[in-house]
């Protein structure tokens, strides 16, 4: 099978204006509904005008941590037609959406860290069942979309930092699934994906008001991971 291919890379100011954007429209989806959100720092970035890939369609995914802890991630393994677009609408839904969490609150604010995932086109893998599957994926390095039928479950690249082992990573993507791997290992189907990802830093500073002031600063530092 062919190596799944890989996002073409977006320029560091395109990925500090995404994040931006990011955390802005979940801003303003939260000042919205409460006013306590309104005035919830940003920061600042300036939007490149050299880098296509802006309004190009996309296959994305937003995440929100409190610190460590999930608030959302919610994403499209289908291209959204625009990427500034679909980092809007995925940042929402993720903040406020996610049925597994309890949205963001003002309170939060200050402690998260927003994560985007730009994925490439998925490549079936010929093999088939568990043990085979464990054996042609990367460790570190594949999103894997898992499943038999209409049961089917997705672990973006950045799962491997909690399931290093690809065996412990199969099983916990089949039980999202909801299929046991014991009796539906031999019979599942797999794909595998590259992803461009990149966040910002985790902050988990003294006291609120050094947290805002460091989230809502000019110098959004950005981690590019894949």
């Amino acid at each position: 099978m062919a190596k799944a291919p890989f996002p073409e890379p977006l320029s560091e100011a395109a990925r500090r204006w995404l994040l931006h954007l990011a955390r802005r429209a979940l801003r303003d989806a939260m000042a919205a509904k409460d006013p306590d959100a309104t005035g919830l720092a940003v920061g600042v970035a300036e939007r490149p005008d050299e880098d296509p890939r802006l309004e190009a369609p996309a296959r994305v995914f937003v995440s929100w941590h409190d610190v460590r802890e999930l608030v959302g991630c919610i994403g499209s393994l289908e291209p959204w037609p625009n990427l500034e677009q679909a980092v809007v609408r995925y940042a929402v839904q993720a903040g406020l959406h996610d049925p597994r969490t309890s949205p963001a609150r003002p309170s939060r604010w200050h402690r998260m860290n927003g994560e985007i995932s730009i994925l490439g086109e998925p490549q079936q893998l010929e093999c088939v069942g568990f043990d085979a599957i464990a054996e042609a994926i990367t460790p570190g390095r594949d999103g894997v979309i898992l499943g038999i039928g209409s049961r089917q479950a997705v672990f973006l690249p950045v799962v491997w930092r909690q399931l290093p082992r690809p065996h412990d990573f199969l099983a916990a993507l089949m039980r999202k699934a909801g299929l046991s791997p014991v009796h539906d290992g031999p019979r599942i189907r797999a794909r595998v994906f590259l992803s461009e990802t990149f966040g910002e830093p985790v902050v988990a500073p003294a006291h609120p008001g050094a947290a805002a002031s460091h989230a809502g600063g000019n110098s959004l530092l950005v981690q590019y991971v894949h």
